[in-house]
């Protein structure tokens, strides 16, 4: 029920977003409803699949960044994603969602900064389009796929994507800076924080050791007497 509301909340202000972005430019807007989308497949999931407390701040921080938005002039859907995000809100932070929420950590504990890095980086696609209202430009729609696409393989593991994350990311971020020199700061700063944590030993050490290309060779066996 919790989950389904988190679900509910977030696509209803994708949703909303899409159909009247307000002082938002039209592309400006698809980023943010973008980013409702992906942040709340992350909090259903994590609900669900996964269990974790994570998921409960995730869905937390849909509902109230869409109520925030709801501050702007918004359409009759836009009033039912409030409903809905207020309800959300409530069930999150029942004691009833303690006891489904896993309270050891896992037995793969891999520490705050993967899970944070994973985040930071396809939040990029929503941030471009709040630090530039105006509308996007050609580099900030590299910089959110750019994100996108590392954050996601960085998800499944994929060793190459942490060199994509480290190395890429902030340059891209530079290139936004001709298009709005104010917004670009915020995104600047942004990719900073995600090299940053891309470059810590808890980053690398979550993708594991690297597995050999062909099998080992078996040991000899024993001779028997």
């Amino acid at each position: 029920m919790i989950a389904a509301l988190v679900g509910l909340s977030g696509l209803l202000w994708a949703g909303s977003l899409a159909a009247t972005p307000g002082p938002l430019a039209p592309s400006s807007a698809l980023a943010i409803a973008i980013g409702f989308v992906i942040f709340t497949v992350i909090a259903v999931a994590g609900l669900l699949l996964v269990r974790a407390p994570w998921s409960r701040w995730v869905g937390l921080g849909v509902a109230s960044f869409g109520i925030l938005i709801g501050a702007r002039d918004i359409g009759p859907l836009g009033w039912l994603a409030v409903g809905a995000s207020f309800a959300a809100i409530i069930g999150l932070t029942g004691p009833w969602l303690n006891v489904w929420l896993r309270k050891r950590p896992s037995a793969t504990d891999i520490g705050w900064q993967p899970i944070v890095l994973v985040f930071a980086s396809v939040g990029l696609t929503p941030l471009v389009g709040l630090a530039s209202p105006s509308g996007l430009s050609i580099s900030h729609g590299l910089l959110a796929g750019a994100g996108l696409f590392f954050g996601w393989a960085y998800a499944r593991a994929e060793m190459w994507s942490l060199w994509g994350l480290r190395l890429i990311i902030l340059p891209a971020s530079l290139l936004t800076i001709p298009a709005n020199s104010a917004g670009a700061v915020v995104l600047v700063l942004a990719a900073a924080g995600i090299t940053a944590l891309a470059w810590t030993r808890q980053a690398r050490k979550a993708l594991g050791g690297p597995s050999p290309v062909l099998p080992a060779p078996r040991p000899p066996r024993k001779e028997r007497k």
